[in-house]
């Protein structure tokens, strides 16, 4: 599938789309990642009932890269909101990973016709934030909020996004996606922690819209206890939805499993 080109609020985003009349899926990828992310998905059985668009956040693979001021999740969710605007698919449903969850949750507040909104890798944070709460005592966490990057630090990170086997396939993907990134990107993140943006425990916790959120048992990076703790009343299945052998990349880990998990919540909302 060929990577398509939107100009959106002035910057060139990259993504990809598989077409169809179907309902929208819209995946939103992690910090220091890329849409490419999402290609297992792509190119599976989900694309034959649903359109499938993953686009690449500002600063990633091949979109546009901005000031490192400009980056954080505010200014990503915008640009979301925007590109969906643009594409016709602003009701589509958000499977946003890691960063990209955060941005989901953002969107919510700026896309009314959102459905529904499906999470992984991301743990609704508090305002300020609490990351020490949110997130596991993995010293790789402060990586992703590193701009420039050591060899040894990119295969640590890329490492971290897995479970607890060594997957080198895997590795090297994310390791490729990592070294895409604009280092301001991780820079700007990181300034951008302590600024204006949603409280997300109070938004889940006040959120209409069906909230589905998955997570690898062999997750290296987020609390399971701190977000199963969250009052969620609107959670998918009322509880987390734990998934085998994966760690904080699912999508890649465990594909079918993922895949059907993301079929059968998109089916419950369409």
């Amino acid at each position: 599938m060929d990577k398509q080109f939107l100009e959106v609020s002035g910057i060139r985003l990259a993504y990809f789309d598989t077409g169809g009349g179907g309902p929208v899926i819209l995946f939103v990828h992690g910090n220091s990642s890329a849409a490419q992310t999402f290609s297992r998905q792509l190119a599976s059985d989900l694309a034959e009932t649903y359109r499938l668009v993953a686009v690449e956040l500002p600063g990633h693979g091949e979109s546009g890269r901005v000031p490192v001021s400009d980056y954080g999740v505010p200014f990503y969710a915008k640009r979301v909101a925007a590109f969906a605007s643009a594409l016709g698919i602003d009701d589509a449903i958000l499977v946003g990973w890691s960063l990209g969850g955060h941005i989901a949750l953002e969107c919510t507040d700026i896309m009314p016709k959102v459905p529904g909104v499906l999470i992984y890798g991301t743990p609704p944070l508090r305002r300020p934030p609490n990351l020490d709460e949110a997130f596991l005592p993995n010293p790789l966490f402060a990586v992703g909020m590193t701009g420039i990057l050591t060899q040894e630090q990119v295969a640590a990170y890329a490492r971290s996004f897995l479970g607890d086997k060594s997957n080198p396939a895997l590795e090297a993907e994310f390791v490729e996606e990592i070294r895409s990134t604009d280092p301001n990107a991780r820079e700007g993140l990181a300034k951008s922690v302590s600024g204006t943006y949603l409280d997300e425990v109070e938004l889940v916790a006040d959120m209409a819209r069906p909230l589905a959120i998955l997570h690898g048992r062999q997750e290296q990076l987020v609390s399971l206890e701190y977000i199963e703790a969250l009052t969620m009343p609107t959670l998918w299945r009322g509880a987390v939805q734990l998934i085998d052998d994966a760690g904080h990349s699912p999508h890649v880990e465990t594909t079918q499993v993922f895949n059907g998990l993301v079929g059968a919540f998109a089916g419950e909302l369409s």
